[in-house]
This record gives C-alpha cells, sequence and structure tokens, in this order.
C-alpha cells in the first residue's frame, strides 16, 4: 500500500499508461489528474472528501466504458466556461461531480469545487477505475 501522504490513485490503475484520478492525504485531501501532475489540483477537508467518496458510491451510473476521445484539451477548454446539462453530486460549493456526455456521445467526469473554480475532466476509463478503488475502500482518509 502507498504512503497517503504521497500522491497515489486506485490499485486498479496500472501499467505503464496508467491514467486515473490522483490523491494526497495531507493536512488536507488534494485531488489532480495524474496524467496532468502541473495541472489545476483541488484541496478539501477530509470531512468533506468523507462526503464526496460517500456521494460517488451512492450515485456512480457510468456503468459502459466509452473511452474514444482521449484527448481531453479540447472538451477542458470549452467546459471551463459552460457545462450543459451537468447534473451536480457530491458536497455543493466544497467538492463535487458530473457525468457529461460530450457531442461524439462520450462520457466525462467532472470535478470541481465550485462553479468558477478549476475543474478536472476525467474520460469514463479513468473515473471508472477511480470509482472501482473508491470502491475497494482505497480511498478513505486515514485518521
Amino acid at each position: 500500500m502507498p504512503r497517503r501522504d504521497e500522491w497515489f490513485k486506485s490499485s486498479r490503475s496500472s501499467g505503464i499508461d496508467a491514467k486515473c484520478v490522483e490523491v494526497c492525504f495531507r493536512d488536507g485531501v488534494e485531488v489532480r489528474d495524474s496524467k496532468d501532475p502541473g495541472g489545476p489540483q483541488l484541496t478539501v477537508s477530509p470531512e468533506v472528501w468523507q462526503d464526496f467518496i460517500a456521494s460517488v458510491m451512492s450515485h456512480d451510473a457510468l456503468d459502459a466504458v466509452d473511452d474514444a476521445q482521449t484527448d481531453k484539451a479540447p472538451i477542458r477548454a470549452e467546459w471551463n466556461t459552460h457545462l450543459p446539462g451537468a447534473t451536480w453530486f457530491g458536497v455543493r460549493g466544497h467538492l463535487e461531480f458530473a457525468l457529461v456526455v460530450y457531442r461524439d456521445a462520450t462520457t466525462f467526469a467532472v470535478v470541481r469545487q465550485d462553479e468558477h473554480g478549476p475543474r478536472l475532466l476525467f474520460t469514463s476509463a479513468e473515473w471508472v477505475t477511480f470509482v472501482s478503488g473508491v470502491r475497494d475502500g482505497e480511498f478513505i482518509y486515514p485518521r
């Protein structure tokens, strides 16, 4: 098991091209995209994180992995300002996620702290890998 004060991702995310939601437990919980370690990073309290994890477990509707679109850059630029038809789950104003269908019918997961802050964008395969780790209990904040 990796040290939780260092960045880690689901054990289901393995191999050279592994990609996933990446988390670090320090004074709070830090979240980023493992494919973009220098990009946006979200930080929340352990309490908000636990509520977010509970919401992920109860609202996961992404059963089929459709990972046809892997270049997230154009989508990220477009969705930095507007997410049409998004339904947000999680802890409103602290850490929330939406599963959004793009024009080509590819589903992405978007994670944000609030509607004006940075957003993390994950392919369906990346999100399914994270959710699998959540279900396996890998992302429980250590007490």
